[in-house]
């Protein structure tokens, strides 16, 4: 006979798993082996190489900005009011943790004779650059927001699809 919830008499049924189990055949390939389609190909130094100096320019184009320019612009724009510093690199966060994912859904969608990523990267590196000129020639603390955030977008797609 069942009992009632929480009494300490103990039934004979076997516990339900969190998870589904899994039947496995025995002539069922290995589960953990790649496919031959999805094998990976060894890369070369020269690519490592490239792909380090690639990382390298982006954060030198993305973290200068944060770390220097964007606050020294800010003084000139807006001497004595620190805390829009916070207001735009927040901002700039924000603006990203929300488009990320669906520019990643994109990006792996993406089927061009460029490739998947390649468009993104490019698209990405345009959109940099021209946020960094946003930022250096800003009139006002919008406008420097702005080019941060676009800065944001434009530089992390880079980097994310590096």
């Amino acid at each position: 006979m069942n009992s009632p919830i929480g009494s300490t008499a103990h039934s004979d049924a076997p516990l339900p798993h969190p998870l589904p189990q899994l039947d496995v055949l025995p002539d069922a390939p290995d589960a953990t082996a790649t496919p031959k389609s999805e094998s990976l190909t060894p890369v070369g130094k020269k690519y490592i190489w490239l792909m380090v100096l690639a990382q390298f320019g982006v954060f030198v184009a993305f973290i200068t900005p944060l770390a220097i320019s964007l606050a020294i612009r800010l003084s000139q724009l807006a001497p004595g009011r620190e805390e829009y510093l916070g207001y735009i690199t927040g901002a700039g966060a924000f603006a990203v943790m929300l488009t990320a994912p669906f520019l990643g859904v994109a990006s792996d969608r993406t089927r061009t004779r460029l490739g998947r990523r390649r468009p993104f990267m490019i698209g990405g590196m345009i959109l940099g650059v021209i946020s960094l000129v946003v930022m250096a020639v800003a009139p006002n603390v919008l406008v420097l927001g702005a080019g941060w955030i676009l800065a944001q977008l434009g530089w992390g797609q880079v980097l994310g699809n590096l």
